[in-house]
């Protein structure tokens, strides 16, 4: 530990985004006991909670990834690729290779529950959401106002995949953000059209 690198505990937190260790953990693609170890030798510094858990600071994450010539990982504020959430794997992996084909140059992650949708939203900001409502534990509604509620995430085009919805269920879902519908599994067609709308730049 250098002076400039005080130990996490006496630390303020600074203005700005702050992580959490498991989120520190995923974006540089390392163990949580090695970003307890960071902060307990005074590569990180953190804000210790009432609750024992600490929140670190996202600047200071980048310039230890800097000093130790580590990749950035990508900013959770940066509208990058494809998530697409779709219960069947053989139906979610066409889906993601029409993406690729049609689009090479985004990032395309696949979920199959609510659980993963939670987690990559967590991780990064897809530029475009391909989701299919019959999607194990997705609350289509809950999603939708959570995606509305986070100013980072209100950029992210969403379109519904489904083999049919009532008129006005639909109605409903477009007056809450969802921007398009296709249909169940996702047709070569509807891919080109979603990467001209939504993966141009």
């Amino acid at each position: 530990m250098t002076a400039a690198e005080p130990a996490c505990s006496t630390l303020p937190l600074a203005p700005g985004p702050s992580l959490s260790t498991g989120e520190v953990a995923v974006a540089c693609g390392v163990t949580t006991r090695t970003v307890l170890r960071w902060l307990h030798t005074g590569l990180l510094p953190s804000l210790r909670l009432a609750n024992g858990h600490h929140r670190i600071p996202a600047p200071a994450v980048h310039r230890l990834l800097q000093r130790q010539g580590r990749p950035l990982p990508e900013t959770a504020h940066t509208l990058v690729g494809v998530l697409v959430v779709d219960p069947c794997p053989d139906s979610a992996a066409r889906t993601a290779e029409r993406i690729r084909a049609a689009h090479p140059a985004p990032r395309v992650e696949v979920v199959h529950d609510a659980f993963g949708v939670g987690a990559e939203l967590m991780r990064w900001t897809p530029r475009l959401m391909v989701f299919d409502p019959g999607t194990p534990g997705l609350d289509v509604l809950q999603l939708l106002r959570f995606l509305q509620d986070q100013p980072r995430l209100r950029a992210t085009g969403l379109v519904l995949s489904a083999p049919s919805l009532d008129r006005q269920l639909r109605r409903h879902l477009f007056e809450l953000g969802v921007h398009s519908a296709v249909p169940h599994p996702v047709l070569p067609r509807h891919v080109e059209a979603l990467a001209a709308r939504w993966l141009r730049d």
